[in-house]
């Protein structure tokens, strides 16, 4: 069973980063449908980081400006509303992306219980062989 965290998946006692090492864990187990969740969240968490950097420059800037009085007091106004709007879009991207990484970890889980769910098991036993199906 692999457990999330901020630094990556934890999975049979390793800890797999973000990026390339989980991407490889769910495409090493054959799993389609994490990596597309996993895809999802990268996509996702990047724009997300991208609009709040953004955002905080023009919210930045708009304070400067009002501060300095070299633009009208509207326009500033105006800057500093939309600066603070993308950072709010921002922020909805980034929770937006950690539920994709939930998913994509518990698909992970599910496949990997439902693999493991279905086995068939011969052991040795001091009177002979036995034979398990696990289902």
């Amino acid at each position: 069973m692999a457990f999330y965290t901020t630094n990556g998946v934890y999975y049979n006692g390793k800890l797999y980063g973000y990026g390339p090492e989980i991407k490889s864990l769910f495409a090493t187990q054959g799993n389609e449908v994490a990596t597309q969740y996993y895809q999802q969240f990268q996509r996702n968490h990047t724009w997300g980081n991208i609009l709040n950097y953004l955002g905080a420059g023009v919210t930045f800037y708009s304070i400067l400006q009002l501060i300095s009085g070299n633009i009208p007091r509207g326009i500033s106004a105006g800057t500093l509303v939309g600066g603070i709007g993308i950072c709010v879009g921002g922020n909805a991207l980034l929770k937006k992306s950690e539920k994709k990484y939930q998913k994509a970890v518990s698909e992970f889980n599910a496949v990997q219980q439902k693999q493991q769910a279905t086995s068939l098991h011969v052991g040795a036993q001091p009177h002979g062989l036995g034979l398990a199906v696990r289902f």
